[in-house]
């Protein structure tokens, strides 16, 4: 489904589309691979150049650091200018490390889901820098 509207929303001039692409480079899944791990971690498209199939399909294409929240906020301002008069639909490409501020998580697809044990719990909220009396961002 994804892909059919990568296809027709720039036929149809959907400049009111947004997609925003979280490009990590990391999977859950993956595929049956060698002898580490039982799968393939790894992007199973990492070999194409994402932002140039979206111009290529005809989309508009914004590139920023996903974890830089000026770059966000500036790509969000880009869209809404466009919006109305462009013709196409945007991507947001942010390029983010999984895991991204929290030591034991970072850059792996290991902590993609489950729960942290307190001793975990009390780490990240350390990393991140948050209160842990209020939860709230020290």
């Amino acid at each position: 489904m994804v892909w059919e509207t990568v296809i027709h929303a720039p036929r149809y001039g959907l400049d009111n589309l947004t997609a925003i692409v979280d490009l990590n480079g990391l999977q859950q899944y993956g595929w049956p691979a060698g002898d580490h791990d039982r799968y393939d971690r790894s992007e199973p498209m990492g070999h194409v150049n994402l932002p140039a199939v979206f111009r290529g399909f005809g989309w508009n294409v914004i590139e920023i650091n996903g974890h830089d929240f000026t770059e966000i906020l500036d790509a969000y301002a880009e869209v809404d200018a466009a919006r109305g008069t462009s013709g196409k639909p945007t991507a947001i490409i942010a390029h983010t490390v999984k895991g991204n501020g929290v030591s034991f998580t970072r850059a792996t697809f290991k902590r993609h889901n489950g729960v942290p044990t307190a001793e975990q719990l009390d780490t990240a909220r350390t990393e991140l820098l948050i209160d842990q009396k209020t939860e709230t961002l020290a």
